[in-house]
């Protein structure tokens, strides 16, 4: 598999969970209100399935305007870094901002499983695009950025399944 059709497959991928988020909103549609972390996670789950198409189209554009292969994945993983940067930054600050008006989440969502992605995961994955950005300037450090979004939607569409069906 080239990178090219590998870049459209996660670009599909990723626009099939933005669409899958449709679903989610119909089935909670008819059950009980949405809880505020759930509201949480839908935004979640639409930003980082539509983000993750953007930025797997990024590169097919900048082959265009750069030119340089090792240019193209340095430029796609800086671009990504940022944006990770502020969705972690985000995140923390809405999480904070939901448990200051309702202590009780606490209670309903584990804390460990945010903590893990907030503080290692999501990180992890910003370190490796600017180890890409300032070494390798490779395809596959990129490409594994964008599985994670992939990998952070799914797990949004999961809780919010998961917490319609309770």
């Amino acid at each position: 598999m080239d990178e090219t059709q590998a870049l459209t497959g996660v670009a599909e991928a990723a626009i099939a969970m933005a669409g899958f988020s449709g679903v989610v909103v119909v089935f909670r549609r008819s059950g009980d209100p949405w809880l505020p972390e759930d509201r949480f996670r839908l935004a979640v789950l639409i930003v980082s399935s539509l983000t993750t198409a953007a930025f797997a189209f990024l590169p097919l554009v900048l082959w265009e305007i750069a030119g340089a292969e090792r240019r193209v994945w340095q430029v796609s993983s800086a671009s990504w870094a940022i944006f990770g940067i502020w969705f972690i930054a985000w995140g923390r600050s809405r999480r904070a901002s939901l448990e200051s008006e309702d202590p009780a989440i606490r209670d309903r969502v584990a804390p460990g499983m945010f903590n893990v992605v907030s503080y290692g995961v999501a990180p992890f994955f910003v370190g490796l695009s600017l180890v890409n950005v300032a070494f390798w300037g490779a395809f596959t450090p990129y490409l594994a950025a964008l599985v994670w979004g992939l990998v952070a939607s799914g797990i949004q569409f999961a809780r919010i399944l998961q917490s319609a069906l309770r």
